[in-house]
């Protein structure tokens, strides 16, 4: 199964039904929608001692170099176009 960095993120319910179904996992709504509250939460910053990052697509184009950015784009362009995302 592949998937998306934003789709565990930002629809984690909808996420966790594809896992489920993808395994043939049968599991109710409701139990599925219990267990993703209690991991929809998004860090108020980052704490590298916690290993927790900031959870938002694009935070690497803060942290690394324009070049390097735009070297990673032309070296993955098909899984970024694959994907869905922009190539820089």
């Amino acid at each position: 199964m592949l998937t998306r960095y934003e789709d565990m993120f930002y629809c984690k319910e909808e996420w966790a039904r594809d896992v489920c179904r993808h395994f043939c996992w049968d599991r109710p709504a409701r139990a599925i929608a219990r267990a993703v509250v209690r991991l929809d939460v998004f860090p108020d910053g980052e704490h590298p001692d916690q290993h927790l990052r900031q959870v938002h697509p694009g935070n690497y184009k803060k942290k690394l170099k324009a070049g390097t950015v735009k070297r990673l784009s032309e070296l993955f362009r098909n899984e970024l176009e694959f994907f869905g995302y922009p190539v820089c």
